[in-house]
C-alpha cells in the first residue's frame, strides 16, 4: 500500500512539472513573438522614417531647384553671375538657407529659430544641407550644368544625398539692335536739314537733331511736346512752339541768328537749357548767339528766346542788346548762370521782372540798369529758391543723366548694319501673288507690287527678314504681321535702294491697304485711318545699309515702324492725309506737304504720338530682362 500510495504522489509532481515547464514554453514563445512584434515594428518605423526622409529629400531638392532655376529665367540671378559662377567649375557649393523668418499661427520661425519650416535647408542642427554646384558643360563650353544635392538625416540612418542635375542651354543671342533710341533722331556733325511742319505729340523720350538746323515755317508751323535736344547751329522760325524743356547741348550748339526777329524766335514754354559741356570729341565754351557765318555775336532786343521754365547756362558765353530773354509778356523769369559760363547783359530798359543768378558763373550788367543787378544763388528764399533749385536738380541731370546718351546717339553706319544684318540677304522670292507667309524665317522683295493685295506674315514663329537688293514699290499694296509678340519684321534696304510706299494712280483715295501695318491695335483688314495711341510697339523695323530713300509721296498711306537709314539717307514723307506710328532716324529728311488742285494744303502736319522704344516695353518702361539660357533636361540621381 505504501508502495501504490508513493507511486500517486509521484505522478501528481509529474503532472505540475509538466505544466510548469508548458508554462515557460508558452511564455518563451510570447517573448519570442513580442521580440519579433517589436523588431519587426522598429524596423518598420526605421524604414517608414528613412522613406519620409527621402521623400522630404525629393521635394526640398525638386523646390530648391525649382526657385533658384526660377530666379534665372527672371534674372533676380542675371545670366551674368550664373556665368560667373560657371567659373569655378563645380568646385564652389553655393547653400541654399532657410534663414528668412516665418510666422506660422503668429508664431515667428525659422530654421535656426523656433521651429524648424524648412527641412533640409542648410543652418538646420545635424547633417542636413541643400546646395548647388555651377560648372561648365564638357561637351559644349557655351552650356552649363548646375546639380542640386539635399540630405536629411534624422535618423542616422540615410547617409546618401539626393541629387539633381538640371542641363542649361544657352540659345543664340539676338540683342536689340541700338536703333532709334530717340523719337527722332536727324543730322549728323556738319550736315544742315531743315525742320517743315513736323508735330511730335509724344512727350517721353528726346527729339534729337544734329548739325545746322533749319526751322523753316513752310505754311505751317512745327510743335514739339518732348524734350528737344540741338548740338549744332540753330535758325528759328515764327510760329515754332516747344512744349518742353530745350536743350543746346556741346560747344558746337547755338542760336542762329540770321533769321532773328519779333516771334522768329525759340519759344518753349518749358525751360531752356545752354549746356557747353565736352561732347563727341569736342570741348570748349558754348557760344549761345552766332550769325548766319557762324561768328559769335550779341542778340538784338527782338525776343529772340522765350523760355517760361527760365534758363540755364553751364560753359556758355551770352551777350544780349535788347529785352532777348528778359520778363515781360515773354522772355524766361530766371537766367541761372552757372560754372563756366559769362552772361553780358546790356540792356538799360527796366521793365523786367527777371532774376539774373549767380551759380559759379559770371553776371555782367554792362547795361548799368539796378533793376537787372544779379544776386547771389545763397541769398535766394521762398519762390525764388524753389524754382532756382528745380532748374539746379534738372541741369544736373541733363549734364550727368540720360541726355547724354540721348544726345550722343547717332544714325547708324553702314557697316554695322552690315555687321547687324548682312546674314539675311540670301532668302526666298516673295511674288506680288502671295497674300502670307510664315515667320521665322528669310524672304527677298524687288519690283512692284500692287493690286489691292495684302500680305500677311504671321510671326509666331520667329523673327522675319525681308531683304531688297534693289529698288521696291508698294502701290495699292500692305504688308501686315499677325501675332508678333516679342518677334519683329526686319525689313532690309540695301545700299541705294528706295523703298516706295504709295497708293497708285489717284494720291487723294483713300486706301486703307497701303504700307506697313505692324500693330494689332490697329482693327479692321488694314484700316489705317484706326490711330494708335502708343499702347503697343510697332513690330516692324526698317533698317538701310546706306544711301536709302523711304519715299512716300502720296497721301493716306500708313507706316507702322522703327525706320533708322544709315549713312547719306533721306526719309521723304509726305504729310497730307498720312498715318505714321513708331521712331524715325536718318541724316536727311523731307516732311513735304500735298497741295490740291485750287493751291490749298491738303492734310495736316506729320504727327509722332508716344512710341516705346525697341529695348521698352509697351508702356514706355524698360523692358525687362531675358534670359539667354533654356533647360533642357533634368536627372535624378543618388
Amino acid at each position: 500500500m505504501k508502495f501504490l500510495h508513493n507511486g500517486k504522489l509521484h505522478q501528481r509532481n509529474s503532472r505540475r512539472g509538466g505544466m510548469l515547464i508548458l508554462v515557460l514554453m508558452i511564455f518563451a514563445v510570447s517573448l519570442i513573438l513580442i521580440s519579433s512584434a517589436m523588431t519587426i515594428t522598429l524596423a518598420s518605423r526605421n524604414r517608414y522614417y528613412v522613406d519620409a526622409e527621402r521623400s522630404q529629400e525629393r521635394l526640398t531638392l525638386s523646390c530648391a531647384a525649382e526657385t533658384v532655376i526660377d530666379a534665372l529665367m527672371t534674372q533676380e540671378i542675371t545670366d551674368d553671375q550664373l556665368e560667373l559662377m560657371a567659373t569655378t567649375n563645380g568646385t564652389s557649393q553655393y547653400k541654399i538657407t532657410g534663414a528668412n523668418a516665418s510666422r506660422l499661427g503668429g508664431v515667428q520661425a525659422s530654421s535656426t529659430k523656433g521651429t524648424t519650416i524648412a527641412p533640409g535647408l542648410a543652418g538646420v542642427t545635424g547633417a542636413n544641407d541643400t546646395y548647388f554646384t555651377v560648372r561648365k558643360d564638357p561637351s559644349n563650353a557655351d552650356d552649363i550644368i548646375m546639380e542640386f544635392s539635399t540630405i536629411i538625416d534624422l535618423t542616422s540612418s540615410d547617409k546618401k544625398a539626393e541629387n539633381l542635375r538640371v542641363y542649361l542651354h544657352k540659345k543664340p543671342v539676338t540683342p536689340d539692335p541700338k536703333l532709334c533710341a530717340n523719337m527722332a533722331t536727324f543730322g549728323e556733325e556738319g550736315s544742315s536739314i531743315s525742320i517743315p511742319r513736323l508735330h511730335i505729340t509724344a512727350t517721353k523720350s528726346y527729339s534729337v537733331f544734329h548739325g545746322n538746323v533749319d526751322i523753316i515755317n513752310a505754311s505751317g508751323e512745327s510743335h514739339v511736346h518732348n524734350t528737344m535736344i540741338f548740338t549744332g547751329k540753330t535758325r528759328p522760325a515764327q510760329g515754332t512752339l516747344f512744349y518742353n524743356d530745350v536743350i543746346f547741348y556741346g560747344p558746337n550748339a547755338s542760336i542762329d541768328l540770321s533769321s532773328a526777329g519779333t516771334g522768329n524766335g525759340i519759344q518753349t514754354t518749358g525751360g531752356i537749357y545752354f549746356l557747353g559741356t565736352d561732347f563727341m570729341g569736342n570741348s570748349g565754351t558754348q557760344e549761345v548767339f552766332r550769325t548766319g557765318a557762324g561768328v559769335p555775336a550779341a542778340a538784338p532786343g527782338n525776343q529772340v528766346v522765350s523760355a517760361a521754365g527760365g534758363a540755364y547756362f553751364y560753359k556758355a558765353n551770352m551777350t544780349v542788346n535788347g529785352d532777348t530773354l528778359q520778363n515781360g509778356s515773354q522772355g524766361a523769369p530766371y537766367w541761372v548762370v552757372g560754372s563756366g559760363s559769362t552772361v553780358k547783359n546790356n540792356n538799360t530798359s527796366d521793365n523786367s521782372s527777371t532774376k539774373y543768378i549767380n551759380d559759379g558763373g559770371t553776371y555782367n550788367n554792362a547795361g548799368g540798369n539796378s533793376s537787372r543787378n544779379g544776386v547771389a544763388a545763397a541769398s535766394l528764399t521762398g519762390t525764388d529758391k524753389t524754382t532756382y533749385d528745380s532748374i539746379k536738380e534738372k541741369a544736373a541731370k541733363y549734364l550727368a543723366g540720360d541726355v547724354k546718351a540721348a544726345a550722343e546717339q547717332q544714325v547708324p553706319t553702314t557697316q554695322y548694319m552690315k555687321d547687324t544684318f548682312g546674314g539675311h540677304k540670301n532668302g526666298t522670292m516673295i511674288s506680288a501673288s502671295q497674300t502670307s507667309l510664315p515667320g521665322g524665317k528669310d524672304y527677298k522683295m524687288s519690283g512692284s507690287y500692287g493690286g489691292g493685295k495684302t500680305l500677311e506674315i504671321n510671326l509666331a514663329d520667329g523673327d522675319t527678314y525681308i531683304y531688297m537688293p534693289a529698288d521696291v514699290t508698294l502701290n495699292d499694296y500692305v504688308i501686315k504681321v499677325s501675332n508678333a509678340s516679342d518677334n519683329r519684321l526686319y525689313i532690309l534696304l540695301a545700299e541705294g535702294v528706295t523703298l516706295h510706299i504709295g497708293n497708285g494712280s489717284n494720291p487723294y483715295d483713300w486706301k486703307p491697304n497701303s504700307g506697313i501695318i505692324s500693330c494689332d491695335s490697329r482693327t479692321g483688314s488694314g484700316d489705317s485711318s484706326k490711330a494708335v495711341t502708343g499702347s503697343q510697339k510697332p513690330a516692324c523695323v526698317i533698317a538701310g545699309f546706306g544711301g536709302n530713300l523711304l519715299h512716300v509721296p502720296t497721301q493716306c498711306s500708313v507706316l507702322e515702324a522703327y525706320v533708322s537709314l544709315a549713312g547719306n539717307s533721306t526719309i521723304w514723307y509726305q504729310t497730307g492725309g498720312n498715318r505714321f506710328y513708331g521712331r524715325l532716324e536718318a541724316k536727311n529728311f523731307v516732311f513735304n506737304f500735298k497741295l490740291d488742285n485750287s493751291g490749298s494744303i491738303q492734310g495736316n502736319h506729320l504727327e509722332m504720338a508716344d512710341c516705346p522704344g525697341m529695348d521698352e516695353d509697351s508702356a514706355g518702361g524698360e523692358k525687362p530682362l531675358t534670359p539667354h539660357y533654356e533647360v533642357t533636361g533634368y536627372e535624378y540621381y543618388y
